[in-house]
């Protein structure tokens, strides 16, 4: 994710330690476009409280990677239900750098029995 954001031309910012609010509030604040992400931090965010995320809107949040966990089907549901349909889930990323990605779609396709469907 560092070196595709570099290559773009894109600003990169991070965090030292996980800390969902203060996520939240740095990609409202500098309008971020997309987020990387492991499962927790997806959880974590969705568990703020509906002030807190209220507060910290995210409306130019485009793409959201999911990536180094297994990603859920419900968690995927709840984050799509929240957020909308900009979550990809991101497989191989730790051995190969770019190695698939499961789309908003496809993930809608595999909570369809599993987590209630997510429609599209």
């Amino acid at each position: 994710m560092l070196l595709l954001t570099v290559a773009l031309g894109g600003t990169l910012l991070t965090r030292r330690r996980l800390h969902a609010e203060a996520t939240l509030a740095q990609a409202s604040l500098h309008r971020a476009h997309a987020l990387a992400a492991v499962p927790v931090m997806l959880a974590r965010v969705l568990d703020l409280p509906d002030e807190v995320q209220a507060r910290n809107p995210v409306p130019s949040l485009r793409v959201v990677i999911s990536a180094g966990a297994h990603l859920d089907p419900s968690l995927a549901q709840r984050f799509m239900d929240a957020y909308g349909k900009i979550l990809y889930n991101g497989y191989g990323s730790s051995e190969v750098g770019l190695g698939s990605f499961a789309t908003p779609a496809d993930l809608s396709r595999s909570c369809d029995g599993f987590c209630g469907g997510i429609g599209m």
